[in-house]
């Protein structure tokens, strides 16, 4: 029940566009529709800039911004702020010169930035609310991640995904990320392999491949290599988004101790 109360309060909150107001801001910075104060676009670095000013009557009612034409929105819940505050938002466009994607998985949007100025007038009691708009055609198995900077890695972020808006929302408790939106592809080469017991063979399971199919998979922690034969499904790639295949138990041991339970691989096909 809390969990539908809050989903309702996200929608209630993200449908509710609500018009922050840009008020004594320095005379000369230029404004634009909305109260958005725009920066030069920095071309050589393919970087949009734009700052906010959020005012104090903004502050307690609420409010959401829509920067980049709505690809990216940004909902604030009312009194997430304590203070008057400048946002910047940033759309980094060619994101792979910028951060390397997750492992087996490839970028589906731009890098977007939220940046909110005045730290210490935010509260995180209740979440940011973002929205990522995604091309038709993308992969069914998409999450969104921000960027961790002192781990230097991306980090899931809980998103949820609306297919018939072509857009995904998450959460998040930080005044300050860097989002993008990535998703495995529908047939995976690079993933995550574990094993099971049932018939002791050079054989496997795949979601991507029928059965028959010959395919060549490789340890990539030791490059230790095994050909198996496909003979069953799995695992289901709705439950399991990292997993490229299941290998039996002894074609694992061929390329990894059993022990380890896990291990990232390629799969490459051989025959059909």
């Amino acid at each position: 029940m809390k969990r539908l109360i809050s989903l309702i309060s996200l929608t209630l909150l993200l449908t509710s566009t609500l018009a922050a107001q840009a008020v004594d801001v320095p005379a000369d910075w230029q404004a634009g529709e909305a109260g958005i104060i725009a920066e030069p676009t920095e071309p050589e670095r393919s970087v949009a800039i734009y700052d906010l000013f959020i005012d104090t009557p903004t502050l307690a009612r609420g409010y959401t911004v829509e920067p980049f034409a709505g690809d990216f929105k940004v909902g604030i819940f009312p009194e997430v702020l304590s203070e008057e505050t400048i946002i910047t938002f940033k759309r980094f466009s060619q994101p792979a010169k910028w951060h390397e994607a997750p492992f087996a998985m490839a970028y589906q949007t731009d890098i977007y930035e939220y940046d909110i100025k005045n730290q210490a007038a935010f509260k995180n009691e209740k979440p940011v609310i973002i929205e990522i708009k995604y091309p038709a055609g993308t992969p069914i198995n998409k999450d969104a991640y921000f960027w961790n900077k002192p781990t230097q890695e991306w980090i899931l972020m809980p998103t949820e995904d609306f297919p018939e808006e072509h857009k995904v929302r998450a959460i998040i408790h930080l005044p300050y990320a860097r989002i993008a939106l990535f998703a495995y592809p529908s047939k995976m080469e690079y993933g995550y392999a574990s094993w099971y017991a049932y018939k002791n063979c050079d054989c496997a399971a795949s979601p991507d491949y029928p059965k028959g199919t010959l395919v060549e998979v490789t340890n990539l922690n030791n490059n230790k290599m095994v050909i198996v034969e496909i003979n069953d499904y799995g695992p289901e790639r709705n439950i399991f988004s990292n997993r490229n295949i299941d290998l039996d138990v002894m074609a694992f041991k061929k390329i990894a101790d059993k022990s380890l339970g896990v291990i990232p691989t390629r799969v490459v096909l051989i025959s059909q």
